[in-house]
Formats: structure tokens, sequence, C-alpha cells
């Protein structure tokens, strides 16, 4: 019994990760095309930094385009470069991109 219960258990994870890697993403341009997401939707966006602060092992991009992502890799410094995030929105407490990857496009 306990074996079905881990295999059950691993295939739910398993099947919720490819639904969030497989998901349609949407590209975001704007603060005001935030307005009709819900919770944890895929996203995209592409900016530059404007403003880069490190929090602990958070740091907080701020997008020419005035989105702000928050980033949990690595400590680079993303200041004043063009980057492509793809993330999940998030509206606890403001508006903002949590990042699961992210690339430099120069």
């Amino acid at each position: 019994m306990n074996k079905l219960s881990l295999f059950l258990t691993l295939l739910g994870i398993l099947t919720l990760i490819l639904i969030l890697n497989l998901s349609k993403q949407i590209e975001i341009n704007s603060q005001e095309e935030l307005k009709g997401l819900i919770q944890n939707q895929k996203v995209q966006v592409s900016g530059k930094v404007i403003e880069q602060k490190d929090y602990n092992k958070i740091t907080f991009l701020t997008l020419n385009n005035n989105l702000t992502l928050t980033y949990s890799g690595s400590h680079f410094n993303f200041l004043e470069k063009n980057i492509q995030a793809t993330g999940t929105y998030d509206d606890f407490n403001y508006p903002k991109i949590k990042v699961l990857k992210i690339k430099i496009i120069d």
C-alpha cells in the first residue's frame, strides 16, 4: 500500500510539472496587461532592467515597462541589460512576476 501511495504521489507531481511546462504563456508588455491575469498564470516578459535590488536570496528587478520581477537564482548583475523572462504571475501584496527562466538578449 505504501508503494502505491508513493507511486501515485510521484505521478501527480510529474503531471503538475508537465502542465506548468507545457501550458501556453502570455506575452506581457505593460503593467496594465497584468490586470486580467489569474494567480500563477504563466507569462513571458522582456525589457531593459532599470533597477535591481538584492535581498537575502531574492533579487527584485524593475523593467523599463514598469514590470516588477522576483528572481531567486544566482545573484547576477542584470542592471542595464535587456532580458527575456518566463515566469508566473503573483499578486500577493502587489503585482509581480516570479521568474522561472531568464536570459539576457542583446
